[in-house]
């Protein structure tokens, strides 16, 4: 039996990050995965000789992978390669509707109103300052701090329960959306960011809806050789930091005792 202070299951950007956390505070790190390569479900596919990226397409927050850059001795600028995208993306609807968004906040106002007409731009800006709403509360707490639970948020005190008044979590995205958006094209608009983490915008609550104002008000990138790029980055810094990785090893069980962990086994006998 070879002995691991953490073992990771799985090599998805989830995965890679808290190896190089781990890492970095000197642990001994182990990433099993049972695919061949890392990535999950930001992985590739070669389709008639081209490669293409089969989950995210763009970078949201690259302040939050520089900073795990940093941690690991080295930065984002130095791993990848980003671009500005204008368009970042480009709506089309089968009634020949078609709306291009930028990269800048101000410059998508003139675009709705050009594209759907004054009122959708008008509820545009006010949606997106719901957006912001709840993405500034949440994002101390419920973000940037430990996943929330009755314990931390009587730690934080009063400020976070205040912040729960403003990220909207007893509705749903779809009826917030509808509550404040009368274009139809536009509530199709604010609804597609469910499928950032594959939700239901009918059932996901209305906090989700501060994913607009990450895509939208925070700016959108491209990387250099797709979003692939990042994941063989998050793998070589883990590398350096001597994480080990095992390849096409499916866990098949975790084994605890008294409520801790004390082993992983694999399908292989490891």
């Amino acid at each position: 039996m070879t002995q691991r202070d953490v073992v990771v299951i799985g090599a998805g950007l989830g995965g890679l990050a808290a190896a190089i956390e781990l890492a970095a505070h000197g642990f001994d790190v182990e990433v099993i995965e049972a695919s061949d390569k890392p990535g999950g479900k930001a992985g590739t596919h070669y389709h008639y000789g081209v490669e293409f990226d089969t989950g995210p397409s763009l970078l949201t927050l690259p302040d939050v992978f520089d900073a795990l850059f940093r941690r690991a001795g080295s930065c984002l600028s130095k791993e990848v390669t980003l671009r500005e995208l204008d368009p970042s993306f480009r709506y089309l609807w089968p009634d020949g509707t078609e709306l291009s968004l930028h990269r800048h906040h101000t410059h998508n106002a003139q675009a709705i109103q050009g594209s759907l007409g004054r009122s959708a731009a008008e509820e545009y800006a006010a949606f997106l300052a719901y957006a912001q709403g709840i993405w500034e509360a949440a994002r101390p707490y419920f973000i940037d701090g430990d996943a929330p639970s009755l314990h931390t948020l009587s730690r934080y005190g009063f400020k976070a329960l205040q912040a729960l008044r403003h990220i909207d979590p007893l509705r749903s995205m779809h009826a917030a959306i509808s509550a404040q958006v009368s274009n139809p094209y536009l509530r199709d608009l604010f609804m597609r960011f469910a499928t950032y983490n594959g939700s239901n915008p009918y059932q996901a609550p209305a906090t989700l809806n501060c994913i607009a104002f990450v895509e939208l008000g925070l700016g959108a990138y491209g990387i250099e050789g797709g979003i692939h790029a990042l994941v063989q980055a998050l793998q070589r810094c883990a590398e350096k930091l001597g994480v080990r990785f095992s390849w096409q090893e499916r866990v098949t069980g975790i084994e605890t005792d008294d409520r801790r962990i004390r082993a992983v086994h694999t399908e292989r006998g490891q």
